[in-house]
C-alpha cells in the first residue's frame, strides 16, 4: 500500500473527527467537574455551614456512585446505540450540574453529585468504546492516550511530586541539608 493511499485510510471522516471532538470536549467537562469537587468542599462547608464529615460526604457519594455506575456501563453501551448513551450521560451530568447550581442546601447538593457521577461514570468507558469503533488499529493508543490524558492531568504529578518533596523537606531531618555542606575549596590545599 503506497503512503498516499494508507495516509487516506488513516484518516478519520468528517462525521467520525466531529464524533470523536464532542466526546473529548464533553470528557474534558466531566473530568474537570471530577477534579474540582474535593477542591470545593472547604468552600461549600462554609456556604452550608456544616461540619467536614457531613461535606465529605458529597465525594464520598460521588466517588461510591462513579465505583458502580462504571461497570454498568458496559451493560448499557451493549443494549442502546453509542448516541443514546452519550445523550444520557451528558443529560445526567448537565442535570446535576443544574440540581446542583441552585442547591438550597447539602441534602440537595448530594443527590446532585450522585447525578452529576452517574454521567461522568458513563463518559470514559464512552469514549473508549467510542475510540476503539472509529480509529484505526493502528492509531488507537495514541488516541486512547489523548482522550485519557488532559493537560490538567498532565500536570498533576509534577504538581504532587512538588508538594510531596515540600511536604518531606518540612517533616524530616535531613542529614545533608544545610549544616553539613562541604566547602567549595579545600583550605589545605592552595
Amino acid at each position: 500500500m503506497s503512503s498516499s493511499t494508507r495516509n487516506a485510510a488513516d484518516r478519520l471522516s468528517a462525521r467520525d473527527r466531529t464524533t470523536n471532538t464532542a466526546l473529548l470536549v464533553s470528557t474534558f467537562a466531566v473530568i474537570l467537574n471530577e477534579t474540582i469537587i474535593n477542591v470545593a468542599l472547604p468552600r461549600r462547608m462554609e456556604q452550608f455551614q456544616v461540619s467536614p464529615p457531613a461535606i465529605q460526604r458529597l465525594a464520598t457519594a460521588f466517588m461510591l456512585t462513579m465505583s458502580v455506575v462504571i461497570p454498568a456501563t458496559g451493560y448499557l453501551l451493549t443494549r442502546f446505540p453509542l448516541r443514546t448513551v452519550f445523550i444520557l450521560a451528558m443529560g445526567l451530568f448537565s442535570a446535576g450540574t443544574l440540581l446542583a447550581g441552585l442547591a438550597p442546601g447539602v441534602e440537595v447538593l448530594l443527590m446532585a453529585c450522585v447525578v452529576q457521577a452517574s454521567g461522568t461514570a458513563i463518559m470514559m468507558p464512552l469514549v473508549m468504546i467510542t475510540i476503539l469503533d472509529l480509529v484505526p488499529s493502528h492509531r488507537r493508543g495514541t488516541c486512547a492516550g489523548h482522550a485519557s490524558t488532559s493537560p490538567w492531568q498532565q500536570t498533576q504529578p509534577f504538581q504532587a511530586q512538588h508538594s510531596l518533596r515540600a511536604d518531606l523537606h518540612s517533616r524530616v531531618r535531613w542529614p545533608c541539608a544545610g549544616r553539613h555542606r562541604r566547602p567549595a575549596v579545600n583550605p589545605k590545599r592552595k
